[in-house]
């Protein structure tokens, strides 16, 4: 897992979290035309800045490379 900081928690709109984390040990696979969890409608709450994203991605990298667990969100 991956904590957020508190600074990037601000910006991404989660003020009500006082902590909170990204897992990064699995991971969803779904097709976003088909998916019961996209809403093209709704207004993303914030961002995340491009650095945070970076220590993201290369935090997945790693795990994925360890074997994350893929969930099938198809079904």
């Amino acid at each position: 897992m991956l904590e957020i900081p508190e600074t990037e928690r601000k910006r991404a709109g989660l003020f009500r979290y006082p902590r909170a984390w990204i897992v990064v040990d699995e991971y969803n696979s779904d097709i976003a035309e088909h998916s019961w969890f996209f809403e093209p409608a709704v207004k993303p709450l914030g961002i995340f800045s491009e650095q945070f994203l970076r220590q993201i991605t290369d935090a997945l990298r790693i795990e994925m490379r360890m074997g994350a667990r893929r969930v099938d969100r198809t079904i």
